[in-house]
């Protein structure tokens, strides 16, 4: 949903850019209408988050854990990426989530390196390839649970 927010605020920006160009009385009609639009999209995706949080309140981190073999993932990746998630979304996140909710391409990179940190990951050795292949949160930690730990800072 937080896509949605972004499309839209790219709509609003177009359209009252257009209509500053312009500065025709006739196009603030677009202007408003990009700004009922967005608030609109604001609207949506707080009752969408609202509505998860009440769907998901029973879950926790072990609703989480679950969904990986514990043998083969790291449990420190598990947690770290459930709790920076948690905090970016304000609801319990699940392994099959789109990794589009703790935001955009640059919030994600943050993410990423967040959640890196946390769990003492290196992120230098992620391929690409591998890094444009990872939709859900689920993947992500898989992907970290492969990355060589680094030492431990003093």
């Amino acid at each position: 949903m937080s896509a949605c927010i972004a499309a839209g605020a790219g709509i609003c920006l177009l359209l009252g850019v257009g209509a500053l160009i312009w500065a025709e009385p006739r196009f603030w009609f677009f202007v408003a209408l990009a700004i009922v639009a967005y608030a609109t999209l604001a609207v949506m995706d707080s009752r969408y988050r609202a509505r998860q949080r009440e769907l998901r309140e029973m879950e926790s981190i072990c609703t989480f854990a679950r969904s990986f073999d514990c043998r083969e993932t790291d449990t420190w990746v598990i947690r770290a990426v459930y709790e920076e998630a948690v905090v970016r979304t304000r609801y319990p996140v699940r392994a099959a989530d789109s990794l589009t909710l703790v935001g955009d391409a640059e919030a994600l990179d943050d993410f990423v390196d967040d959640v890196a940190f946390r769990c003492l990951r290196s992120v230098d050795a992620i391929d690409c390839d591998a890094a444009e292949t990872v939709q859900t949160i689920g993947e992500l930690v898989t992907l970290l649970s492969r990355q060589p730990r680094e030492a431990q800072p003093a």
